[in-house]
């Protein structure tokens, strides 16, 4: 009842195991048309059940942001198998919950089952605490604004990585932390949208 005027959720970072996670988990999925974005805990906690997931019918409106240990919990393969057979491995996946899967990770995978997307921006210093939080952040405020769930994952992991890059440039990849990823989304997406002018760092 809480949640049927919001535009978009993001259920995951921050939210521990706590009792019944399960049903919480499974209620949401079930009773929600909204856009939603599931990312750690909540993979978690669905991983224990994954086939509430197929509770989602048609709608395809959930995105989940896996990195590889929390896809090897959800999928069954291992780490190993899973960073050999990335692309495969996201799609298969992504199909059988109908879901929109982004496998996060060098060259991040975007899949909804059929098409496929492989990020080209980010950098290793963007492998810190929070990183993949302010990854829902992004991707989940564009679901707010009405883009497309696919749409969304896409550019949403674009931006992150875009920002991720400017402030790497600028701050270096050593230390880099998840607020400074944040201090660069504005410019990333001034960039995107050809508002500013970026020579300093590869063209992407």
């Amino acid at each position: 009842e809480k949640i049927i005027n919001y535009d978009a959720i993001a259920i995951g970072p921050g939210m521990d195991n706590f009792k019944n996670i399960e049903v919480f988990m499974e209620k949401i999925i079930r009773n929600s048309d909204i856009p939603m974005i599931i990312d750690a805990d909540g993979i978690n906690s669905i991983s224990k059940k994954p086939e509430i997931l197929n509770k989602t019918g048609e709608k395809n409106n959930l995105i989940l942001t896996p990195h590889p240990m929390e896809m090897s919990r959800l999928s069954g393969y291992s780490v190993k198998e899973i960073q050999e057979n990335r692309e495969e491995i996201a799609i298969k996946i992504a199909k059988k919950y109908n879901v929109i899967l982004v496998l996060k990770g060098h060259n991040t995978i975007v899949t909804n089952g059929y098409d496929i997307y492989v990020n080209n921006t980010g950098n290793p210093g963007m492998a810190t605490a929070g990183s993949g939080d302010v990854l829902t952040g992004i991707i989940v405020s564009l679901l707010g604004q009405g883009v497309k769930v696919f749409d969304a994952a896409k550019l949403g992991v674009y931006i992150h990585g875009l920002s991720g890059d400017m402030a790497s440039f600028e701050i270096g990849e050593d230390g880099l932390l998840a607020g400074d990823i944040i201090r660069y989304i504005p410019k990333a997406i001034k960039k995107i949208k050809g508002n500013v002018k970026w020579t300093n760092i590869n063209p992407i």
